[in-house]
């Protein structure tokens, strides 16, 4: 478990999208542990198909509108087409999903 522990429960990011965009996300996520953000990434959601996890990343949990949103899920949007994450972006926000700032350490 990475992150700060705090008296809440230790949340869990949600990375939507499985490309190279969403990649990147994951390493900065990765990276901005330490800082005030206390999670653990726990996957990806992709409409399409994906070969990330052989890419050694986490697993690619389901689809944008198939995913059930669990407590303490928060989520980061890493899709790099502005129609597919306003898309992506709504259905998450209608399911009552919360989403996240990542701040590089350095800012």
């Amino acid at each position: 478990m990475a992150g700060i522990q705090s008296s809440r429960d230790m949340r869990n990011l949600v990375i939507i999208g499985a490309g190279g965009f969403a990649r990147g996300v994951f390493d900065m996520a990765n990276y901005c542990y330490g800082t005030d953000t206390d999670f653990n990434i726990k996957g990806f959601l992709s409409d399409g198909p994906s070969d990330i996890e052989l890419m050694g990343y986490p697993a690619v949990l389901d689809t944008v509108s198939g995913y059930e949103i669990q407590k303490n899920d928060v989520f980061f949007c890493g899709i790099g087409s502005v129609q597919d994450r306003k898309k992506c972006v709504e259905i998450i926000l209608s399911k009552g999903g919360e989403f996240i700032n990542l701040i590089h350490p350095n800012v």
